[in-house]
């Protein structure tokens, strides 16, 4: 999608299509990235591995891959990315079913040649129900986790000691073997890192889907998730909290805000500390809307925030985009302005770089690439100010790209070249298709 730019009203983008070969594909647990040219997955199966996206129509291949333990705790279920273009560096965290995560560190542009992984970190998680590691942000040496019962903690990741690598191919007899270790001697890689608990949050009112994100500022770092809200009178709104922390890793202060419009109020109290025995929150909502009147605003399918932008999908065919406002003095969501455009339910939204935006239908077979600084301009923004992908995909295949998950268990993401979304195959399985608009 190199420069997308928008097309007149009623007008459609050709793309071409395609998949990514694979007959390991465990779309259960699937997960992916994109960084400079090539993409990340991981699974429960086949493990993290590193794709690179070939041009001109030739098959995308796997380039890299390192393994995952097999026990059905080490499910990987979420996958955030730290990464430094001046030198290649990336950071892959993957959190796990038991609320466990690990680290591993590689080289973007050399992986290829020397398939090296270095496993920098690893932290267990506690095993208990509910306690599913279910999003993440990462932005080194800052990570924000947040688990399926409603624990949002803050980690700083500091140096321990030096450490061996592990490396690895792509190869059939690799993927046949998915609890072969991978390393450059006998002994196990030593892990260099070690995590030090900056403050750990329990949830009263941070209703799924959930959004996290990090960014650093001028003298802070901010790390921030965004949650949906439910009202007594209005339905569903957003929600906001900033964590604000320090360059010598303490928290300097938190911040609440909120799109709830004036003379509404939420159901719940807002995020409270866990250090006390504040009760968790379970996935099922509360009736938004009060005894006997209908919600006016329907829950969220998905949320994506990426500063200034927050965006939500509904299923009424629409979507909400909201401008954050953050200064050294106060934090406000602005209202919300409707987007418009999707002829049927819109099941999740991921907001990219220089504010552009992709959405997907919950069927699968309406995309559309937003330009979400013109959806600031007016209240209601027609489709006339997306575009519509269009093109027929392969149905075999894995899958790339910058992602997040909807409610159907679809991904869907973007950079300047490419879309990726899991849709269903016609033999019933799952195909990620890449869509190349170069």
């Amino acid at each position: 999608m190199r420069e997308i730019g928008l097309v007149e009203d009623g007008q459609e983008m050709d793309t071409h299509p395609r998949a990514l070969e694979n007959k390991h594909l465990d779309t259960g647990s699937l997960m992916v990235r994109i960084i400079d040219g090539k993409v990340l997955t991981v699974d429960h199966a086949s493990g993290l591995r590193v794709w690179d996206l070939q041009k001109n129509g030739a098959r995308s291949k796997c380039i890299a891959r390192v393994a995952l333990e097999n026990d059905s705790q080490s499910a990987p279920t979420a996958l955030a990315l730290d990464y430094t273009s001046d030198t290649g560096a990336v950071r892959a965290a993957v959190g796990f079913k038991n609320g466990g995560f690990r680290i591993w560190k590689f080289d973007i542009r050399s992986v290829e040649m020397d398939g090296v992984f270095l496993k920098i970190l690893s932290r267990s998680g506690s095993g208990e129900e509910g306690a599913s590691l279910v999003a993440a942000a990462y932005s080194h040496p800052h990570l924000l986790t947040v688990t399926e019962d409603q624990a949002l903690s803050l980690y700083i990741l500091e140096d321990k000691a030096a450490s061996k690598s592990c490396t690895t191919s792509c190869g059939d007899d690799v993927l046949k073997a998915p609890n072969r270790a991978f390393s450059t001697g006998d002994k196990p890689p030593t892990e260099i890192m070690s995590t030090r608990l900056i403050t750990s949050l329990k949830s009263q009112t941070t209703w799924p889907p959930l959004s996290l994100s990090i960014r650093d500022t001028t003298g802070t770092v901010i790390a921030s998730i965004a949650y949906a809200l439910p009202t007594y009178s209005s339905g569903w709104s957003v929600g906001l909290q900033e964590l604000h922390i320090s360059h010598n890793g303490t928290i300097s202060h938190s911040r609440l805000a909120s799109a709830i419009e004036p003379g509404f109020h939420p159901l719940l109290s807002p995020i409270s500390s866990s250090a006390g025995n504040s009760p968790s929150t379970s996935s099922s909502a509360p009736n938004a809307a009060g005894p006997g009147r209908p919600p006016t605003n329907p829950r969220p399918s998905s949320l994506s925030y990426s500063h200034p932008y927050l965006l939500a999908s509904h299923s009424n065919n629409t979507l909400a985009l909201y401008l954050v406002t953050s200064t050294l003095d106060h934090l406000k969501i602005g209202a919300a302005r409707t987007l418009w455009g999707h002829t049927s339910s819109v099941s999740g939204a991921h907001v990219g770089v220089r504010g552009k935006a992709v959405s997907i239908s919950s069927g699968g077979e309406e995309l559309r690439v937003w330009e979400l600084e013109r959806g600031l301009r007016s209240r209601r923004v027609a489709n006339e100010e997306s575009v519509r992908v269009r093109g027929e995909a392969h149905t075999t295949g894995t899958g790339t790209d910058g992602v997040q998950t909807t409610s159907r268990g679809d991904w869907i993401g973007f950079d300047d070249e490419v879309v990726v979304v899991l849709k269903e195959a016609e033999d019933g399985g799952k195909a990620l298709v890449v869509y190349d608009f170069t």
